[in-house]
């Protein structure tokens, strides 16, 4: 029948439309049920199955193949590990994808969050822990995202681990990143060698190769710290993998990076990124775009390959993840018996001065008269005033929480002193009197003046006689000894510059600002030249030492002083807590 329009209709309804409707959804048709029973007569004959013209996908998990590190520890070194499986289709091959740290480095993963570059960075370092012992690969971690790296902390290969939220760590651990690219290109320079192989067939010594690892490098590009950050990255980008200190980053996009980095960079992975615009950036106009797969990636080889990252444990889940490599680290830690690379040399947030005496390197010094004063803050390392070494020494105090937690050390030490040496103080203020069991004499205002004499005599009978038993005299408030004393300064003259040489040792305790301004001829006489001590403002903001200082310099703290002999100058943490 056709209608007036020219349009076919049909006569009869088609009624295999009826018997599709009624169909159940889970009946199996007559295609499936032949379709199955060609396949279990095939598996009965054991027909082999024809060549599929490409592989199977990629498996969208995979775990790293196991590593025999207890051997693996006993070989040369081997810097080419396991970091996933690529795909190469132009060739039908699936294999493992081997990152050899000497030719890959510098590197940069780039991937949006959540797609697996903290696992891959994971994969990377235990890898090559198991492949190498902590004396051939070490490693230092640069934290900026969320402690991505931080189950990598105790592997014994780890110098350790830094990120914003420790600035005073992380600063650290930049200086010491060029301290050691500049020992090594010192080395290096000494024997004419280009690289770490040229150098180490020229000497014989292994020096371990460094991995700077750096995570979620982007989380930087907005604070303060990222010019000095970036100062240091780049020295390793350009200098480092001829000097065997390698670094790989990971970043959320390619343009995170300055162009100065990114010219230097030697390799270029990718993980899935949805800004599809970054896979141009980073190979090319012909990239492909990748599956939103995490751990799924791309690397440029001969050509972009895909490749699907190996876990670093065979938990997928990141919590069991993070456990499991605590405990290879623990056991490896256990198992390590040789030397360990040195940690960021840290103090605690408050120093008390039972922490401060407990020190043996500060009891060592006790027992040879010297003065522990405190902790520098670089090296974490016990100073003090060495009376042998310098004619005397004074404390100049910017606060008074200063001169407290000074004066604090110096009473202790006399009073571990009383007994073994003769001990003195100068009393200006009469706060002393009661102090019988810290000094052994104790002198008042009205006579200091003639024990400055005395102890002139002193200096010219032991210069004749030979005499150094210690005499260790303590002047607090020393600004006040021109408002308070009669006093020569030709006497005071004598026991400042002579001595120390023969046993007779000054410290003193003074306000810094009232040093600094008095005008008398003792105040000018004490502030001048002086030998060594501590200062506890800005070096840029005193006139009382000659040292190199600049704009940039931090702010004292509280707890804190500049400490100097000479003019070599070290930041020092002062004990502000007694018990």
């Amino acid at each position: 029948m056709i209608n007036h329009l020219g349009q076919a209709e049909l006569l009869t309804a088609d009624l295999s439309l009826a018997n599709e409707e009624q169909q159940s959804d889970t009946e199996e048709t007559e295609l499936e049920a032949v379709v199955e029973q060609i396949k279990n007569e095939a598996e009965k004959l054991h027909v082999p199955l024809p060549s599929k013209p490409w592989l199977p996908p990629l498996a969208k998990v995979m775990v790293a193949p196991e590593i025999d590190w207890r051997a693996n520890w006993q070989t040369d070194r081997d810097l080419k590990v396991p970091l996933g499986m690529v795909d190469i289709p132009s060739k039908q091959k699936q294999e493992p994808l081997m990152f050899d740290l000497a030719e890959f480095a510098p590197a940069v993963l780039v991937g949006s969050s959540g797609y697996g570059k903290s696992t891959l960075l994971q994969t990377l370092v235990v890898n090559l822990a198991k492949q190498n012992s902590p004396v051939q690969v070490q490693f230092y971690l640069l934290d900026f995202g969320t402690n991505g790296l931080l189950p990598l902390r105790d592997l014994p290969h780890t110098a350790d681990i830094a990120g914003l939220d420790d600035r005073e760590k992380l600063f650290k651990m930049l200086r010491i990143l060029e301290r050691l690219l500049d020992q090594r290109k010192a080395k290096f320079q000494e024997v004419a060698a280009s690289n770490l192989a040229q150098y180490q067939m020229e000497t014989g010594e292994k020096l371990p190769v460094i991995l700077v690892a750096v995570d979620a490098y982007d989380n930087i590009t907005e604070d303060e710290a990222r010019e000095r950050i970036d100062q240091v990255l780049n020295r390793l980008i350009r200098e480092g993998q001829a000097l065997g200190v390698n670094i790989v980053i990971t970043a959320n996009r390619i343009n995170s990076l300055r162009a100065t980095m990114l010219a230097n960079i030697n390799k270029r992975l990718s993980l899935y990124m949805v800004d599809k615009d970054e896979y141009k950036s980073m190979q090319g106009y012909q990239a492909p775009i990748q599956s939103p797969i995490p751990g799924r990636g791309q690397i440029e080889l001969e050509e972009i390959l895909d490749f699907q990252a190996y876990l670093p444990t065979k938990q997928a889940d990141v919590l069991a993840s993070a456990k499991e490599l605590r405990e290879l680290a623990e056991v490896m830690s256990d198992t390590w018996t040789g030397d360990l690379p040195a940690k960021v040399p840290m103090l605690p947030k408050v120093i008390s001065t039972k922490f401060l005496f407990k020190n043996k390197k500060v009891q060592a010094m006790r027992e040879k008269s010297e003065f522990p004063i405190g902790f520098d803050k670089e090296s974490a390392e016990v100073v003090g005033y060495i009376p042998k070494q310098t004619k005397y020494f004074m404390a100049l105090s910017d606060t008074p929480e200063q001169d407290e937690y000074f004066e604090n050390t110096v009473l202790e030490n006399f009073s571990y002193l009383k007994g073994k040496v003769k001990t003195i103080v100068f009393d200006l203020s009469g706060k002393y009197t009661e102090q019988t069991d810290v000094f052994d004499n104790v002198i008042g205002v009205d006579d200091i003046g003639m024990m400055v004499k005395k102890l002139g005599s002193e200096i010219e009978k032991r210069a004749v006689t030979g005499e150094h038993r210690p005499i260790y005299i303590y002047i607090p408030e020393a600004e006040q000894l021109a408002q308070k004393i009669m006093l020569s300064v030709d006497d005071l003259q004598v026991l400042l510059q002579k001595g120390y040489l023969v046993g007779i040792h000054l410290i003193f305790s003074a306000d810094q600002k009232a040093m600094s301004s008095g005008f008398q001829d003792i105040t000018k006489l004490l502030r001048n030249s002086i030998p060594a001590g501590l200062i506890g403002s800005k070096l840029s903001d005193q006139n009382l030492i000659k040292v190199t200082s600049s704009y940039r310099e931090p702010f004292v703290g509280q707890d804190e002083s500049n400490l100097f002999i000479g003019r070599e100058v070290t930041k020092v943490k002062l004990a502000s807590e007694v018990d």
